[in-house]
């Protein structure tokens, strides 16, 4: 009886990944954003109101990985070209007729344009504490440990414009928050906890990688309409 139903159980589990089975195909599926078929863009300066000034750089760094895969995105180089032939300075607003003049310039279809209007970091250190304990000559000692709290907020808005119209065809902001946390071992060994004067002090040796993963996480929420997805789909 037992064997019967094992045998049964087998049956039904062949029968479920046969119907489960097919080939399958995998599809891709348009970016939620409506663009109106752009596929040649420009990203333009970002307007920098933080004071993080290599901040609107890195963006626009990003913008172009995210996006250069699926769209035809301009070379930093040529866009500085056009720029300069309009006459533009870096840090002054771009208007919609310096907008229009740069899409004739470099043949796009759209533009990104917008404005970094927050960064945030902050550094804490983390009070010390026992990480372990052992014995030694039949007394018990510690090992101790420190370490720091660095958390970074970046805020973006940015929009997609129509080259020679100047219309919005996209546009959001977005946040990018991220923390990380590193501990260091305080060489302190007495149960009692350890003096000010050895215990590390908060640093920005890890500012830099919590910046960066701030400002992707920023990006990537602003890029992610604008990109397809792709799905597995079951061949009939």
């Amino acid at each position: 009886m037992k064997k019967r139903n094992i045998l049964v159980g087998l049956i039904l589990v062949l029968l479920f990944l046969v119907g489960c089975g097919g080939d399958r195909e995998r599809v891709m599926v348009p970016p939620r954003a409506d663009l109106q078929e752009a596929k040649r863009i420009a990203i333009l300066p970002l307007e920098n109101i933080t004071s993080d000034p290599g901040l609107s750089i890195d963006v626009q760094r990003q913008l172009f990985q995210d996006l250069q895969g699926y769209y035809q995105i301009i070379s930093d180089d040529e866009v500085n070209s056009a720029l300069q032939r309009i006459g533009y300075r870096r840090g002054s607003i771009i208007t919609l007729e310096d907008i229009q003049k740069l899409s004739y310039l470099l043949r796009v279809d759209a533009v990104i344009v917008g404005e970094i209007e927050r960064y945030f970091e902050d550094v804490a250190g983390i009070t010390p504490r026992i990480s372990s304990t052992y014995m030694d000559k039949d007394v018990q000692k510690a090992r101790w440990a420190g370490g720091q709290n660095t958390s970074v907020i970046i805020e973006l808005s940015l929009r997609v414009m129509h080259g020679e119209k100047g219309w919005n065809l996209y546009s959001k902001r977005v946040r990018g928050h991220h923390e990380s946390t590193s501990r260091e071992s305080i060489n302190w060994y007495s149960m009692d906890p350890p003096p000010a004067s050895i215990i590390p002090q908060p640093n920005r040796r890890d500012v830099p990688d919590t910046r960066m993963r701030a400002m992707r996480q920023a990006v990537n929420s602003f890029t992610a309409d604008l990109l397809p997805t792709y799905v597995w789909q079951r061949v009939d």
